[in-house]
């Protein structure tokens, strides 16, 4: 457990920010041997008789691990990853591991040490400009106040074409210690919730599966968003417990008593960091979760109901937009991937393009790249890309939602069958009941009242064909409600009526086709019939 001291007597950088254990100096360098010249503009000969080196982009294959450097040949060695402590640091070029050739200069160490130690590798050459791939230097620092770490690395990705491009990472985390007790006990509560919902997703699968003997009835949108949520939570919840017992485990004190790099801290900063990264991820899959619950209202639904009845259609739009971006994406790393670098490699091109429609491009870095074809590439992309697509995506969606508007329970029933007296006290019951309390009566009396008004404005609640409007059905209501209940009561009370009656359709919808599967197959099974 970390235990900071009183009197930090280990070097702080900008305050209180503890320094711990040493910097680390890594290079991973290529292979003199691992690629050969090109030889096309070459005089004939001339690789035969020339010493010609060529060091290759860095791979597991290509990778120099011999000693190099000063007199002998001999002063850097290579380190496997196995025997360095760490995690994979990634950059715009690849992933590098945590090997390579190593020197560390302690924190402890005076200026003028550390000032002869560094000297010395620059004179015997650990990093050059032919064979360097990768070169980083990286540290751990510790914040008293906030009880959190902090790892910086600063290192530079080398291209065999001779570009350098640097690049840092700044990662701050938290080891477990006795003061994150009481969170660690919310952590055990939150994780007997989530094996609760664990067992009841488990038990709805199955109950749909009794029921219905299929499993596609259970696979929806909700039910695949609940379990990679799900998934989500016991992956955080196991990175956790990794936490813990590394955190344990590493004994970190502060002081940090030894004067080597705490490569175990960077072990620990990604599960800390990965438990941030799915939770994030989590946290947006709960709200979208909430999305279900808003098809119980009409006026909430209007989102998932648009993108449902449109879906289709924009899948279709979205294919043509991922092709159209693809092709102008390879259209433009050839045309300015050798002299900008947003344009490097297709993926990025990729990247600068969805970012040209946002309105963040760099128009005259295009013009001084191609000065002839830039304009034609940009208006072209922009009219199709923006212009058509993205504006034709507006437009289906714009006509779902016309549609879905047009779909309001008090507009797309006109009428409605009577509800018999029991049904109409139903619907009336439970609203009254809901909205005055204080004038609660009992159901047999709402009944009689029911039926003597539609008895006379000359409605029959045994006529099983008779159909009502909203207005009729205004006439019907007892006077006693149009005082206790808002304004729009009626619009509630029909927005009901509605529900049930969509229910009752979708009911006999889906009954008659299980009735004409019946039919199909007992006529192909009387055909078959020997």
């Amino acid at each position: 457990p970390v235990r900071p001291s009183e009197a930090l007597a280990s070097r702080t950088l900008l305050g209180q920010n503890v320094l711990l254990g040493a910097l680390r100096l890594r290079v991973q360098r290529a292979l003199s041997t691992s690629c050969v010249w090109a030889t096309g503009s070459l005089p004939k000969g001339y690789v035969d008789t020339h010493s010609t080196p060529c060091y290759a982009p860095l791979s597991d294959i290509t990778e120099a691990k011999q000693p190099y450097g000063g007199p002998g040949g001999t002063s850097f060695t290579w380190v496997k990853p196995s025997d360095s402590p760490g995690t994979t640091t990634t950059g715009l070029a690849g992933s590098y591991h945590t090997g390579g050739y190593i020197l560390e200069f302690p924190f402890q160490s005076s200026y003028n040490n550390i000032s002869a130690q560094w000297a010395q590798a620059i004179n015997y050459g650990i990093v050059d400009e032919l064979a360097t791939r990768f070169v980083t230097t990286e540290f751990f620092a510790y914040n008293v106040q906030f009880d959190f770490f902090v790892s910086v690395k600063m290192f530079c990705e080398v291209a065999p074409s001779g570009l350098w491009t640097s690049q840092w990472q700044l990662r701050s985390f938290g080891v477990w210690s006795p003061a994150r007790l009481w969170q660690t006990v919310f952590d055990f509560f939150f994780f007997c919730f989530i094996l609760y919902y664990i067992v009841k997703f488990v038990k709805d699968f199955a109950r749909e599966y009794n029921k219905t003997g299929r499993v596609a009835s259970f696979i929806n949108i909700w039910s695949v968003l609940e379990f990679v949520n799900l998934v989500g939570f016991v992956l955080v919840f196991g990175a956790k417990l990794a936490w813990w017992k590394l955190s344990r485990d590493s004994e970190v004190l502060v002081p940090y008593p030894h004067t080597a790099y705490p490569g175990q801290l960077e072990n620990i900063m990604f599960l800390y960091n990965l438990q941030a990264y799915v939770n994030a991820f989590n946290t947006v899959l709960t709200f979208v979760k909430l999305l279900k619950y808003f098809s119980l209202n009409s006026r909430l639904n209007m989102l998932t109901r648009t993108v449902d009845l449109a879906q289709q259609h924009v899948f279709g739009i979205l294919l043509v937009f991922a092709y159209l971006v693809m092709c102008f994406a390879m259209s433009g790393n050839l045309l300015f991937g050798t002299s900008l670098e947003a344009w490097r490699t297709v993926n990025w091109g990729y990247s600068t393009l969805v970012k040209m429609l946002l309105g963040m491009f760099n128009y005259r870095g295009l013009k001084q790249s191609s000065p002839l074809l830039s304009g034609v590439f940009f208006w072209l992309f922009i009219v199709l890309g923006l212009f058509l697509l993205l504006n034709m995506i507006i437009t289906v969606l714009s006509d779902a939602f016309q549609k879905v508007m047009s779909e309001n329970p008090i507009t797309r029933y006109n009428k409605l069958k009577l509800p018999s007296q029991t049904g109409l006290s139903h619907y009336f019951w439970a609203l009254w009941n809901k909205k005055a309390g204080a004038l609660l009566r009992a159901s047999d009396v709402l009944e009689v009242a029911c039926m003597q008004r539609s008895q006379q404005h000359g409605f029959s609640t045994n006529d099983d064909d008779l159909q009502v409007d909203p207005e009729e059905l205004a006439l019907i209501l007892p006077a006693v409600l149009a005082q206790a209940l808002e304004e729009n009561y009626l619009s509630y009370i029909w927005e009901e009526m509605v529900e049930e009656w969509r229910a009752l359709l979708e009911l006999e919808e889906e009954q008659q086709r299980h009735d004409e599967a019946d039919e199909l197959r007992a006529a192909v099974e009387q055909q078959f019939e020997p």
